[in-house]
């Protein structure tokens, strides 16, 4: 069966339901992607937070490393100088 044609009263309705509708789509499009940005850059400021945490523990260790180094060092010089060496 054939529907019977619009009247342009009809279609311009019909366009202006279909806009309203985009629009709205648009919107919540729109709010959807500011709450994925918002979410990463909260993750963001925490995997720097917590890079900078593994910098500091870094910098932390190699301290360490150098400290032991340097009683090995002065260890083995005793060592040598009991021995003779």
């Amino acid at each position: 069966r054939k529907e019977p044609p619009m009247d342009a009263s009809a279609i311009l309705a019909e366009m202006d339901m279909k806009r309203q509708k985009n629009t709205e789509a648009a919107r919540r499009s729109r709010a959807k992607k500011m709450e994925r940005l918002e979410a990463l850059e909260i993750e963001v400021r925490g995997l720097k937070k917590e890079k900078e945490g593994f910098r500091k523990r870094v910098e932390e260790m190699e301290r360490e490393r150098e400290e032991q180094e340097k009683r090995h060092d002065e260890e083995v010089g005793r060592l040598k100088a009991l021995l003779g060496i």
